[in-house]
């Protein structure tokens, strides 16, 4: 997944090159919302093109494990999860994406997996073979059976058209409905509750979640900026900037607190390290040490105590024009 300092480099792209057009005096990197799908689906045919004129389904398979094409993957599905809530056909292509980068993660994760089992002993490593190639065999088929690598796109093609004949809004209600989307989200994701005795189904669900605002960021081409200007609020009640709300909003950029996003950044290294180990304990057939589930619960705890969540949702609150609050 593409790193956090991404962000950084999107703010600093969103100011030094050209805007689509003013709007109530805040400008804008793009002339419509399509935009956002339309450049990531020339990336996605980009890569299927390629994997196209391999020879075999195998090779395919081969290819696209090791392109970029699973990032556009990733950003696709969460640009059509946040519009989703307005266009509800929205999420039959969300869901689209979803297969074909699942399987792709699938194929990854297992092979892995297996690297981890041949350092125990044969019975492990034949099993684990065995998942590698159930794995090979469901993504094979998939592909064969999707519109994924057929001649001209059929499959993107349709998704274009239901795209351009989308009603957008205004690119001020736009922005003001993706800072609500994702406010809301990070809302729901500080209530959320994680099986700690779980590797894939607890650890990588916490990790996912702790991921989640990159990925929409992501999907929102930096949105959301990290600014010095922003006081950390760690420590303080939610809501601290509340005074500040009247002010006019004439910068495209949520400028947010950089302590918030550096907080996830670390959970989210730290538990990736943690569910490496954990997997490999598992593919060896080893008890996981209890430390380990401890410390992924205490990073959890960490995060809620700390309202890192709330506060990022309360800062993007702040970020909304005055009359969309």
């Amino acid at each position: 997944m593409r790193s956090l300092s991404k962000i950084f480099l999107l703010a600093f792209a969103v100011m030094i090159f050209g805007s689509a057009g003013p709007s109530h005096g805040m400008d804008f990197p793009i002339a419509s919302p399509l935009e956002r799908f339309e450049k990531r689906l020339d990336e996605v045919e980009g890569y299927l093109d390629i994997a196209a004129k391999k020879k075999g389904v195998e090779n395919q398979m081969r290819y696209l494990d090791r392109s970029g094409i699973r990032d556009v993957l990733t950003e696709l599905q969460n640009l059509f999860w946040l519009y989703s809530k307005r266009y509800g056909r929205f999420r039959k292509f969300r869901d689209v994406m979803k297969d074909l980068e699942d399987h792709i993660s699938h194929l990854g994760d297992y092979k892995k997996y297996l690297r981890y089992a041949e350092q125990v002993d044969a019975d492990t490593e034949q099993r684990y073979k065995e998942k590698l190639d159930h794995e090979i065999s469901l993504y094979r088929n998939y592909l064969k059976n999707s519109d994924w690598l057929k001649p001209g796109h059929p499959l993107i093609r349709r998704i274009r058209e239901e795209l351009r004949k989308t009603d957008w809004p205004s690119l001020e209600a736009d922005r003001n409905y993706l800072l609500k989307r994702v406010a809301k989200k990070l809302k729901k994701m500080h209530r959320e509750e994680y099986d700690f005795n779980l590797v894939e189904e607890g650890w990588h669900e916490l990790r996912r979640d702790v991921r989640r605002f990159e990925y929409l960021n992501d999907a929102m081409d930096g949105l959301v900026t990290p600014s010095p200007d922003i006081a950390c609020p760690l420590g303080g009640p939610v809501n601290g900037r509340k005074k500040d709300r009247a002010r006019k909003q004439d910068a495209y950029n949520c400028h947010v607190a950089p302590c918030l996003v550096k907080k996830l950044s670390q959970a989210d290294d730290e538990l990736l390290e943690l569910k490496k180990a954990g997997a490999w304990h598992e593919a060896s057939g080893k008890d996981i040490p209890p430390g380990m589930y401890e410390r992924v619960k205490k990073i959890h705890t960490e995060l809620i105590e700390s309202k890192v969540y709330l506060h990022l949702a309360s800062q993007l609150k702040d970020c909304r024009t005055a009359e969309a609050r």
